[in-house]
């Protein structure tokens, strides 16, 4: 990877992941590609903070971040102990420090992953989810590594990372795919449904529906089509939302890595789907993003803003110091 290479790499960041219901309300369909083609599938973690760490193409030296490494104007690159003094404080002065210290630097490699937590413990809520291991982690930090920037473009990994060091203890369940055959069954149906919607047309309308549809999701309300001004495209929407749903009960995840949510045994967050066609996150949002939504250690409020940056703002009550405004968890 060379530094221009790089630099297109900040314009083409793994930020943000769609749902696949979500990516239709313009009349885009690709998502029904990538879901129902094969691709790599990997099993979602709810993690926080996001950490990026690699070798600066400009330098070659080691740098850790949050996803703040993708800033446009002023990409923060954390190269020293120094540097994350001088930007973080809190908890994630302390994670970023631990990740500077115990993340191994793999030649040219960049990679993207969530932290889950410390050693010394066999339980972590690094966010919504609880995450526990059959026996207390010996390593120094635990995390759920997902992605790897080659060139100028993200892609998931497709190699176990490991640590011979034995510092750090990374996290990936094995994921098997589901029954392709009968998803395209149904998304044959949702394309033919799809020739009778009136799209969205500008960014405005599609974050405005974003909104409300999150809105019922936050509040645990039944979405009813017949109930909304554009029936057909919720209809569509609920759709693609069910046929997800019915994929996702045909995959599988396997690993050591129990995960409960307020004490009751939990499936997971879900997944993400690479191929040809892009990226998609499969998520229950009836469940999980109900749960993440009503997080105790959040208070959410929706406003409008000039799109394309429209749809949710999130304000937080009694929040660890290293989520700062803007550095939301991903519903």
């Amino acid at each position: 990877m060379n530094f221009i290479y790089f630099l297109l790499l900040l314009f083409m960041p793994l930020t943000h992941i769609e749902h696949p219901e979500d990516t239709i309300l313009t009349g885009d369909l690709s998502a029904l590609d990538c879901m129902g083609s094969s691709g790599n599938l990997s099993a979602k973690i709810d993690g926080s903070p996001a950490v990026v760490w690699g070798n600066d193409p400009k330098d070659g030296r080691f740098f850790v971040g949050t996803k703040s490494v993708f800033n446009k104007r002023k990409p923060k690159l954390m190269k020293s102990y120094d540097d994350i003094d001088a930007n973080y404080e809190g908890d994630l002065n302390e994670i970023l420090t631990a990740c500077f210290r115990w993340l191994p630097s793999r030649d040219k490699s960049i990679y993207q992953g969530d932290f889950i937590g410390f050693g010394g413990s066999n339980t972590w809520t690094p966010n919504t989810l609880t995450y526990t291991l059959p026996t207390v982690a010996d390593e120094q930090i635990i995390i759920a590594p997902h992605t790897e920037y080659y060139e100028n473009r993200p892609y998931p990994l497709h190699n176990n990372l490991s640590d011979r060091s034995g510092y750090v203890k990374f996290i990936r369940p094995e994921v098997a795919e589901g029954d392709l055959c009968e998803l395209n069954n149904y998304i044959k149906f949702a394309r033919i449904v799809a020739k009778g919607v009136d799209f969205l047309t500008n960014d405005r309308e599609v974050a405005e529906l974003k909104k409300e549809l999150n809105a019922y999701i936050r509040e645990g309300r039944e979405i009813n089509p017949k109930e909304w001004e554009n029936s057909k495209i919720v209809f569509l929407w609920k759709l693609v939302q069910s046929l997800k749903e019915d994929y996702m009960d045909t995959c599988e995840t396997f690993g050591e890595l129990e995960t409960t949510l307020n004490g009751e045994q939990h499936e997971g967050e879900g997944y993400v789907k690479f191929n040809e066609y892009g990226h998609i996150k499969l998520v229950r949002r009836r469940s999980f993003s109900h749960a993440n939504f009503n997080n105790p250690r959040f208070v959410r409020s929706w406003i409008s803003s000039s799109p394309p940056l429209m749809g949710v703002c999130l304000y937080l009550r009694d929040r660890p110091p290293y989520i700062k405004k803007g550095n939301f968890p991903n519903l």
